[in-house]
């Protein structure tokens, strides 16, 4: 319990940003997963969550703003990821 609200206290507030390539109309080549999304949390803030907590309505195909929910057991927390074009 004291985990899941420290984990939710670290990424509160939190974005993660990825930079992919994308077509001109600005879908990805590739989806980002919930994987991806635990791997950039590892990557970016140190943060380490198991790939279930990550909430995806479905993998994200486009470049833009998105919120994945991070499930952390007896709290609930909103992540933005931030899908940029690969320059």
């Amino acid at each position: 319990l004291e985990a899941a609200r420290g984990a939710a206290t670290a990424v509160a507030g939190k974005t993660i940003s990825f930079d992919r390539k994308a077509t001109k109309t600005g879908k990805l080549y590739a989806a980002i997963t919930a994987k991806h999304i635990v791997d950039a949390l590892k990557e970016q803030h140190k943060i380490d969550l198991d790939e279930k907590a990550v909430n995806l309505s479905e993998p994200i195909k486009a470049l833009g703003e998105f919120k994945a929910e991070l499930d952390l057991g007896a709290a609930k927390e909103d992540l933005l990821v931030q899908v940029n074009a690969e320059k």
